[in-house]
């Protein structure tokens, strides 16, 4: 069982940064779970989807190490255009899914990060076309920072895991054109 349970969620910004799900002091007793989408984006400015900063998280009464599950989605996206944020360039702004910063993971034994789900970030940026006269001349482009998981600033060790659901497992037969389960 986990102490903090996501369903949904998620936050959108413009101009101002946007982080979704944050720790920032403090104690989580039994690690993050999340089934649902986790999801932070921003309009020039920096997208962070969760955030673990500062305090503290442990794995409970289970033991097993387990920090933190994800099930569901965390995106975190940011789009940023010189028309509207003069001077912006495509590597001004960042989207990250998950950063883990210096954060305490107390458990027994290495802490455990498992994903099941979808881990995304994404940036793109809209700039002026500099060889026309054209106001409303603009090419998009990606943003050079897109970040999925983010542990620079993690000084400690941690397993990270990455499953299928076992739902999308194929057990005992092959996949025909028609994409059905043939069990012959």
């Amino acid at each position: 069982m986990y102490d903090s349970v996501n369903r949904s969620g998620g936050s959108y910004v413009i101009d101002r940064s946007a982080t979704a799900l944050k720790l920032d002091g403090g104690t989580i007793h039994g690690g993050i779970f999340s089934n649902s989408t986790i999801s932070a984006r921003a309009y020039n400015a920096d997208a962070t989807a969760v955030n673990l900063e500062s305090g503290e998280l442990t794995d409970g009464l289970r033991g097993d190490g387990s920090i933190f599950l994800n099930e569901g989605e965390i995106e975190a996206k940011t789009d940023s255009r010189t028309k509207s944020y003069y001077g912006a360039t495509r590597d001004m702004f960042a989207a990250t899914a998950v950063k883990i910063g210096s954060v305490t993971l107390s458990v027994t034994g290495t802490p455990e990060f498992t994903n099941v789900g979808s881990v995304s970030a994404s940036s793109t940026h809209e700039q002026r076309n500099a060889d026309t006269e054209d106001a409303d001349d603009y090419t998009r482009v990606l943003g050079y920072k897109a970040i999925a998981l983010d542990a620079t600033s993690y000084a400690g060790a941690f397993n990270l895991t990455q499953r299928m659901k076992l739902a999308d497992v194929l057990v005992g037969g092959e996949t025909d054109s028609d994409g059905n389960v043939d069990h012959s």
